[in-house]
């Protein structure tokens, strides 16, 4: 690759990881990185604990440019790609400038799901998933807030204003998480929101907005802040007609290399579906550190090696009023639960393998890592995963492939 003009569309933990790697192996080429938010790269994960007041803006920048300056490396930050020409190696950017590459990484991650409730149009609804978003919402005089869903970002988002003593209401059509955990844990993560002031409603499938209400079939909900915080879908829409190869999640086909279907084009991170660790299916695995690992293996195949990307495990961890709650792998076939004061682990087995795990309560201060260990050294994806995240709390510590993920 020696020589070549490397563009990547995107400037969050991909795109990082990506140069980070090739840095590292000593390639030095000329890289462009299209971002269309106006900042420099930050950690959204954190963006709950900014809008709490917990920590200040410039925490979301710790790194800085997280990056080491380097006159080869150009940011266009600002500014969005509307189209790229595969035939031409360019992409177009909004304000009609071309550029042109020899190789692209497009790393574009995902926006909100903003679903068609009657009176949307009406309302000025929040969503959650940038810096820009969560100003908003933090520079807001919240006294009552509805937030629609009962997802990762809408509980953390529901904790965080309720340490600031605000009265927030989470609406959900089914259980809380329930993407992520087992009815059970999602049970006992609900009655810990409601004993910590968030009142949690379930079962909603009608809702409309109002201006100042948010109107169930059970009661219409006074609110002076609503925010839609259904799931996201992956940022794709600008390759129509570019030949790259467009799943049916929305995200961008790619395979174990990262390689989408067009020659010198890769994809990583939140906009693609990769291979799933146990069935090969293209999946969307939304969550950080598949994000950072993916854009590694990307930038390694770029340079001409030849890495792998293993597949995506699924594992989230998350503080439910400093509650630790993990699920790490697949929650199906034969479980197995075993408690410890103020919590419980259960295991997942399929023909003898563990396949999956999730815990809740302090698992470390009981005597139970060993249990952990155990259950966890089979296979050893499931050991890292499980073990790392779980070591510490509230800001649990990883090795160095794992991290924290919200989602």
């Amino acid at each position: 690759m020696s020589g070549e003009h490397l563009v990547i569309i995107g400037n969050g933990g991909t795109a990082v990881s990506a140069v980070r790697t090739l840095r590292a192996s000593g390639w030095r080429g000329e890289i462009t990185i299209i971002s269309r938010e106006p900042f420099a790269h930050y950690s959204p994960i954190l963006l709950p604990y900014y809008i709490e007041g917990r920590i200040e803006e410039s925490a979301l920048f710790h790194r800085g440019e997280v990056l080491v300056p380097d006159p080869r490396i150009q940011f266009i930050r600002g500014t969005a790609v509307i189209g790229v020409d595969t035939t031409g190696n360019s992409v177009m950017l909004e304000d009609g400038t071309d550029i042109h590459y020899d190789v692209l990484l497009i790393a574009t991650g995902a926006s909100p799901i903003v679903p068609a409730i009657p009176g949307h149009d009406n309302v000025d609804a929040l969503v959650l998933r940038t810096l820009a978003d969560a100003r908003r919402i933090r520079d807001r005089d919240l006294r009552h807030t509805a937030i629609i869903g009962t997802g990762p970002v809408a509980v953390e988002l529901g904790i965080a204003l309720a340490r600031q003593g605000k009265k927030v209401t989470l609406i959900g059509r089914s259980r809380v998480m329930r993407r992520i955990f087992s009815p059970a844990v999602a049970a006992r993560i609900a009655a810990i929101l409601t004993d910590n002031g968030v009142e949690v409603m379930l079962g909603q499938r009608d809702i409309a907005l109002e201006p100042g209400w948010v109107v169930t079939v059970e009661r219409a909900i006074d609110c002076d802040a609503v925010v839609i915080a259904t799931g996201v879908r992956p940022n794709t829409d600008f390759l129509v007609d570019s030949g790259i190869t467009i799943g049916d999640k929305g995200g961008i086909i790619v395979d174990s290399r990262m390689r989408t279907a067009v020659s010198g084009v890769y994809a990583a991170g939140d906009c693609v579906q990769a291979p799933d660790y146990l069935t090969g299916a293209p999946i969307i695995n939304a969550i950080w550190p598949e994000a950072v690992e993916q854009g590694r293996i990307a930038a390694l195949n770029i340079l001409g090696m030849d890495a792998v990307y293993r597949g995506g495990i699924p594992r989230n961890v998350i503080n439910i009023f400093d509650v630790p709650v993990l699920s790490v792998g697949y929650l199906s076939g034969d479980a197995k639960r075993e408690e410890f004061p103020g919590g419980w682990i259960t295991t997942y087995t399929h023909e003898g393998q563990v396949i999956g795990m999730e815990i809740i309560g302090e698992l470390h201060q009981h005597g139970y890592l060993p249990t952990l260990y155990k259950h966890a050294s089979y296979p050893d994806w499931l050991r890292e995963a499980a073990v790392g995240m779980f070591l510490s709390s509230p800001e649990p510590r990883y090795p160095p492939r794992v991290r924290y993920s919200r989602r």
